[in-house]
């Protein structure tokens, strides 16, 4: 269930380390999740973070929902993003 996050090498760069996180599981838990938010992990600096609302209001298609999460994503990885953390969190605020 290893999983990674961040960047990978160039394919020909075979003896270059593995950049981003490793993590034993695809699954994060609060501590990992918490840790990545406020930036407590070795690669914080090589690998900055942006987060994605995924709250959309019940007239939105989802088509259109995830479109617009797409176009977002791709702004905010052109803007240098590594890791994109999606939440959903403002929906438990009502």
């Amino acid at each position: 269930m290893h999983t990674r996050l961040g960047p990978w090498p160039h394919i020909l760069e075979l003896r270059e380390p593995l950049p981003g996180l490793s993590l034993r599981s695809p699954l994060l838990t609060l501590e990992e999740m918490n840790a990545i938010r406020e930036r407590r992990h070795p690669q914080a600096e090589e690998m900055p973070d942006a987060t994605i609302e995924c709250v959309y209001s019940p007239e939105t298609t989802l088509e259109a929902a995830v479109e617009e999460l797409a176009v977002r994503a791709v702004e905010l990885v052109s803007g240098r993003a590594s890791l994109l953390i999606l939440t959903d969190r403002t929906s438990q605020k009502n």
